[in-house]
């Protein structure tokens, strides 16, 4: 498998994880006195097993990141796809 293909094949896991935890729905753990503080968990489920998934609680700072990475993954795979032109011939 090219790196290529690799990358998108990680990139399609992240984006089924975040969308699977989207639509799992947030539950919230922790000191209400403090929001920054304030675990949100999500379900995420394994790609390609029928077990269970876990439970992934970070901060609303941290599943910002998490989003962000994805999507800088797959705007990186989409900016890297090859071409069918070759050099010195038109497209």
């Amino acid at each position: 498998m090219t790196i290529a293909m690799k990358l998108a094949a990680a990139a399609a896991a992240a984006l089924l994880l975040a969308q699977g935890a989207a639509s799992a729905g947030p539950r919230t753990v922790g000191d209400k006195a403090d929001p920054n503080k304030k675990k949100i968990c999500r379900a995420e489920t394994d790609i390609g097993t029928r077990l269970g998934g876990k439970s992934v609680c970070r901060t609303a700072a941290e599943w910002a990141q998490v989003r962000a990475e994805a999507r800088r993954v797959v705007e990186r795979i989409q900016d890297d796809k090859p071409t069918l032109c070759a050099p010195g011939r038109p497209c």
